[in-house]
């Protein structure tokens, strides 16, 4: 992923339905495994010349505790604001 944003290459899901993106994103909100291998990107532009605005990832699962509380959410989901 980080290699696709970096040369400006439109990631193999970035197109998907949007009834597969709404499975997957249930996936994650549950916390599941398998929602555990995906992340919600903004879709914006894949070719910016600001690395940081290419479809940057917003949402994904962290099933790690946090490095100085150790504190876990309860659904292991982690909203990501920039």
């Amino acid at each position: 992923m980080r290699e696709e944003r970096g040369k400006g290459i439109p990631s193999k899901h970035r197109d998907d339905s949007v009834e597969d993106n709404l499975k997957q994103f249930e996936d994650m909100t549950t916390g599941s495994k398998e929602g555990s291998r995906w992340c919600l990107r903004a879709k914006i532009s894949v070719d910016d010349n600001n690395k940081a605005l290419r479809d940057p990832v917003i949402y994904r699962v962290n099933t790690l505790p946090h490095h100085r509380t150790g504190y876990i959410p309860s659904n292991s989901a982690v909203l990501i604001c920039f």
